[in-house]
């Protein structure tokens, strides 16, 4: 962007005043009349008629100088400064007509992304109803499963239970038969050796009644003998 820096430098500006001033103007807007009028009060006010008007034609002629290189500088920084504000207004309508076209396209983006996030958000909330109504029917159906995990609890506490009993009943059974093998053991062991002192005593008296029927037998043959 243009920037101002065209400007009537302090020197100048000084020089201007003073010139101004030795003119006996100074202040005052309409100088040029002022001027003319300091002439005449000069020149009436002398006695002498002839007077040196070398100084003040000096003074003159400078302060014309000073003063038209004042007012070509101020009317070229006019020109400059007006040239300048008319290529920045320019610029600033050139920006301005960018901008409008920018907030224009802007807009239109921003309609875009509004009309997408409402389709976005219409979609998301169907969406939303949907798993909703399915959470609430998975709820329920949990809800139902776990009204029948309680019951089956509870009805497995209550075989439990029975099931406990059966096992302490089983156990005292299983004990009860072992005990009734230990008895069972330990009179299969009394029974086998009642039975061996049987065996033996059988034996024993098979052999008894072998040697008493041999000595009947050779009694039995003395006898016939003898009665023969």
């Amino acid at each position: 962007m243009p920037q101002y820096n065209f400007y009537i430098d302090e020197e100048l500006k000084q020089r201007v005043e003073k010139t101004l001033i030795d003119s006996g103007i100074s202040g005052k807007p309409k100088f040029l009349d002022d001027m003319v009028r300091v002439y005449q009060t000069y020149l009436t006010s002398k006695s002498d008629i002839e007077i040196n008007m070398t100084t003040y034609q000096n003074t003159n002629q400078e302060s014309k100088e000073v003063i038209q290189k004042a007012f070509t500088h101020i009317l070229t920084t006019l020109d400059y400064n007006f040239s300048t504000l008319q290529q920045e207004k320019i610029y600033i309508e050139k920006e301005k007509n960018e901008l409008n076209t920018q907030k224009e396209e802007v807009g239109e983006e921003i309609q875009k992304v509004k009309l997408k996030a409402y389709e976005e958000i219409k979609e998301l909330n169907s969406k939303y109803e949907l798993e909703k109504k399915s959470f609430i029917e998975e709820n329920k159906k949990l809800l139902q499963e776990n009204k029948e995990i309680k019951e089956l609890l509870k009805k497995n506490q209550e075989e439990l239970g029975s099931m406990t009993s059966i096992a302490n009943q089983t156990s005292n059974i299983i004990q009860e038969n072992k005990e009734l093998r230990d008895t069972y053991s330990n009179l299969e062991d009394k029974y086998n050796n009642k039975l061996d002192l049987l065996q033996s005593s059988y034996d024993k008296l098979q052999k008894i009644i072998s040697k008493k029927e041999q000595e009947l037998f050779e009694v039995t043959h003395v006898y016939t003998v003898c009665k023969e």
